[in-house]
């Protein structure tokens, strides 16, 4: 994976399992908050909105736009 080869790089492979086992946005906004501390990473964008879709979810797929495409995603069911 890109991601994880890019926390190699950087040498923060011991975060990418916090990065990866996330299961809370605020998990992932912890992880991103120790490693811009540190100032070896210097966030260059900004995101102005955060989406956080369960593994149960399927399909889905944003446009350029923003809209969501929702007619192919579907949802698992509890196993």
């Amino acid at each position: 994976m890109a991601l994880s080869a890019l926390a190699d790089d950087l040498g923060f492979s011991d975060s990418a399992p916090a990065i990866f086992g996330a299961t809370r946005q605020e998990d992932l906004f912890e992880v991103e908050r120790k490693t811009v501390a540190s100032y070896r990473v210097i966030p260059v964008a900004h995101l102005p909105q955060v989406l956080w879709l369960s593994g149960s979810v399927h399909n889905w797929q944003q446009l350029v736009n923003g809209a969501w495409q929702l007619d192919q995603l579907w949802v698992e069911g509890a196993r």
